[in-house]
């Protein structure tokens, strides 16, 4: 994980070689196929991937991931994260709240749900889960 929570380049490229490795031992892997998703979504928001086939890309592995788990919140999460960043706020929406109704306390999730409801112009309900994001993890 410290490869994946990072913005730097060179570790980032480290995390992405071990999840791709990590698909290559277990194709059935989906949490792998979540933050591979997720790391390609981060490189595309810094500007170091090209939108597309990044977010196409991204999108492809989220998907896959809840088709081969579908009670893995991190696979929904990857999903909504991917759709809010890219202007897809319904889909971000449905598949975050997934993610909470797996995990309720999955701070990242309340966190890009907020966002995403901030996208939408739906201020109060983002303001709603960054207040339950803080509550949870009031240092995230």
């Amino acid at each position: 994980m410290p490869y994946i929570w990072t913005w730097v380049i060179q570790d980032g490229d480290t995390g992405i070689s071990l999840l791709k490795r990590a698909i290559e031992l277990d194709p059935h892997y989906a949490r792998a196929r979540s933050l591979l998703a997720w790391a390609f979504a981060t490189r595309v928001i810094s500007g170091n991937l090209e939108f597309e086939p990044g977010i196409s890309s991204a999108l492809a592995l989220a998907q896959g991931a809840i088709d081969l788990d579908p009670d893995d919140p991190w696979a929904h999460f990857a999903a909504g994260y991917i759709s809010a960043f890219s202007r897809r706020l319904g889909p971000a929406v449905e598949e975050l709240n997934e993610a909470l109704q797996r995990n309720p306390n999955f701070v990242f999730a309340h966190i890009i749900l907020g966002v995403a409801y901030g996208y939408a112009g739906l201020a109060d309900d983002g303001l709603r889960q960054l207040e339950i994001a803080r509550r949870l993890s009031p240092l995230d």
